[in-house]
């Protein structure tokens, strides 16, 4: 039960910085401090729609493992570390975002 809790805590934490950083890129890139707050809210709205929820969840482990295929490619120039990078990331997000929901 304890381990199962600090799951979820750490799912809570990646969920929220995630949104985080998503409204202060998008903040940052349009110079509005109006697209950062609509955006976090709206991020943090979403996340309490079941539905939507998994969705966005979805969507932020795509975007991991796209950063995993960005750093097996770019860095290492390897097709097979993209592949094990991308695989590792989206396996480890999706477990950690679908604890939050208690799906897994």
């Amino acid at each position: 039960m304890n381990r199962r809790y600090e799951r979820e805590n750490i799912g809570y934490f990646l969920l929220f910085w995630e949104a985080l950083l998503l409204s202060a890129f998008l903040g940052f890139r349009y110079d509005s401090w109006t697209v950062f707050g609509l955006i976090l809210i709206g991020m943090l709205f979403l996340s309490w729609i079941r539905p939507l929820a998994y969705i966005v969840s979805i969507a932020f482990s795509t975007g991991w493992s796209i950063i995993g295929v960005v750093i097996g490619m770019g860095f290492l120039q390897s097709s097979l570390f993209a592949v094990i990078f991308a695989t590792i990331a989206i396996l480890i997000t999706i477990r950690l975002h679908f604890e939050v929901y208690r799906i897994a």
